[in-house]
């Protein structure tokens, strides 16, 4: 998904950024990503607890399971206490 490499480049960048002193563009990219996982909790985090596959043209959910719930794990998107039902769902 997209939105998990988004996050997951944030914090590719924000690490490196912070160790040669630049704080202020770590913070920011830190901010920015922590923003983004709770986004896309509220949008594509299902009832059960798995991962939507997308949001359709209304912004609902697609209640259907494939490889883009491992994607998001993958990328650090899904928040921790959420991560159990994404990986019992796959």
């Amino acid at each position: 998904m997209v939105q998990g490499d988004v996050v997951d480049a944030n914090g590719r960048i924000a690490r490196p950024a912070r160790r040669r002193g630049e704080s202020g563009l770590a913070d920011r990219l830190e901010n920015e990503a922590s923003v983004l996982r709770r986004r896309f909790a509220e949008h594509f985090r299902l009832p059960d607890g798995s991962i939507a596959m997308a949001l359709d043209g209304a912004k609902r959910a697609v209640d259907t399971i494939g490889s883009n719930a491992g994607h998001a794990l993958w990328s650090g998107i899904v928040q921790a206490e959420h991560a159990p039902a994404v990986a019992a769902a796959l």
